[in-house]
């Protein structure tokens, strides 16, 4: 069985980071005129369910966290053991700001350990319930961003350290991003300055088994810093593939 994990991607869905060039399709070609049915897009590198690349961000003194790009990630590092973390009962209240999700949290939303080469995938809840159309899609990542609204779930940097330590070799989430709407580049710098994969905005997890088989596939887009693609689980009928 193959469960798709991935959101949709279109004009009026919450697919885009306020403020970056929004999504939009137009047609090149038609049945009518051309017999052909075909569109020209315009696509941010991190729109949609997407991966980010260590050249995404920043160090401390300006340059990239790591010289990589989406392209030279080999693909065996977007794949793993599913372990899907249910924190969906942390929840924020202060308006603009996601609370954090620590070690302990991490822990007691686990059946068991994590182990090294597995795909940690949080369970916020958060894209099942606001990912949708415009205006009710702007719950999604802008009016957190906005301050009118509490801010998502987000794994704390300490937590992402822990994880790292395992040996965890991916972070999938079903947020718009893995920073904190207060804080957006710590828990980023933990993640990829440690070399784990990070996907954003994931969706479904609730319906992941454990220890199903995650997969993501990015774009190959040449110095990247990120790439669309489709994430999905796989099971097996024989049970677990891994």
């Amino acid at each position: 069985m193959i469960i798709d994990l991935s959101v949709t991607v279109s004009a009026d869905l919450p697919c885009d980071w306020p403020g970056l060039p929004r999504f939009r399709a137009l047609p090149t070609m038609s049945l009518e005129n051309d017999e052909v049915y075909s569109r020209s897009m315009v696509i941010e590198e991190h729109c949609g369910t997407h991966a980010d690349a260590p050249n995404h961000i920043a160090d401390l003194s300006g340059r990239p966290l790591r010289p990589v790009s989406i392209d030279q990630i080999n693909m065996d590092r977007f794949c793993g053991p599913a372990r899907v973390a249910d924190v969906r009962h942390v929840i924020g209240q202060t308006k603009g700001e996601s609370p954090w999700i620590m070690p302990d949290d991490l822990d007691a939303a686990l059946a068991r350990p994590l182990a090294a080469g597995d795909a940690l995938l949080v369970n916020t809840g958060w894209s099942d319930e606001r990912y949708q159309p415009y205006p009710a899609g702007e719950r999604y990542v802008g009016a957190p961003l906005a301050g009118t609204e509490p801010g998502w779930p987000a794994l704390h940097p300490d937590t992402i350290a822990e994880v790292a330590r395992v040996g965890i070799r991916l972070i999938g989430l079903d947020t718009p991003s893995l920073g904190a709407t207060h804080d957006a580049l710590a828990p980023h710098r933990a993640a990829l300055g440690r070399g784990l994969v990070v996907v954003e905005n994931l969706t479904r997890l609730a319906d992941v088994p454990d220890r199903s088989l995650f997969m993501f596939f990015p774009l190959k887009i040449a110095d990247g810093s990120g790439a669309p693609g489709r994430a999905i689980a796989m099971t097996f009928d024989g049970g677990s593939p891994c």
